[in-house]
């Protein structure tokens, strides 16, 4: 059997553990990423449509929790929810600054990638 050691182990190689894996890298840490399938074709990214909610500029980040939570249907943790609605029109922002190929319209992110394989931006 195989053994690697790591600082931060990755589950998951979709655009969220990608994510991950790059903000633990750019902290210094030595990143494992094990994922079932190839880099950027895995889980939500896949499914996601190349549309990433963030807060309208038109509402608030309640608005943005709200919508999230019934987007759910009662199976959110809320306080990950609230923590997520907060965080997510900075997390988007930073992705299109580190060159994800992507536009802003009506406070959502459409990834003007490949369909349906946006994860692979991440990579690129």
């Amino acid at each position: 059997m195989d053994h690697r050691i790591c600082d931060v182990l990755v589950i998951g190689s979709g655009a969220a553990g990608l994510r991950a894996a790059a903000a633990a890298k750019q902290a210094g840490a030595h990143v494992l990423i094990v994922s079932r399938g190839a880099p950027g074709k895995a889980s939500a990214t896949i499914v996601s449509g190349g549309v990433f909610a963030g807060s309208r500029d038109d509402e608030s980040t309640g608005g943005h929790l709200e919508r999230t939570l019934l987007a759910g249907r009662g199976l959110n943790e809320r306080a990950l929810a609230e923590i997520l609605a907060e965080e997510a029109p900075a997390r988007l922002k930073e992705l299109v600054d580190w060159g994800f190929d992507a536009s802003f319209h009506n406070g959502y992110l459409f990834s003007r990638g490949r369909a349906p394989i946006w994860g692979e931006e991440i990579i690129r």
